[in-house]
């Protein structure tokens, strides 16, 4: 076994990848469990971010427009021992399944528009 780990490498493994959120009153979306600022303007309206891996940011987009960049939250930035990391990924998979558990109970409810770009 090695003993560290690079902890954000899964950065790297979804580059490119979309998610489409609708803003909240606030002004905020909510990926992962992190609240991140889009815009007050754009509360109640849908968009989009991808994953930019190299730069360790998402692309927000709205209507096919790149609006803004945000660091990914959730980065360890680090590299970490193995048994920390083995720590963390038992916190996580808790962390996990309950949040798979909300998301399938919020898409009974409804889902968003489709996403175009991705």
């Amino acid at each position: 076994m090695p003993s560290e780990v690079d902890p954000d490498r899964w950065l790297t493994m979804l580059h490119g990848r979309c998610y489409t959120r609708r803003v909240d009153a606030h002004g905020s979306v909510t990926v992962a469990d992190a609240h991140y600022y889009i815009r007050h303007a754009l509360r109640g309206q849908y968009v989009l971010l991808q994953i930019d891996a190299d730069a360790r940011e998402f692309v927000v987009y709205h209507q096919q427009q790149a609006i803004k960049r945000l660091p990914v939250k959730g980065r360890v930035g680090q590299r970490v021992s193995f048994t920390q990391w083995v720590e963390q990924l038992s916190q996580q998979a808790r962390q996990d399944h309950f949040r798979q558990w909300r998301e399938q109970r919020r898409a009974q409810a409804g889902s968003s528009p489709a996403d175009p770009m991705c």
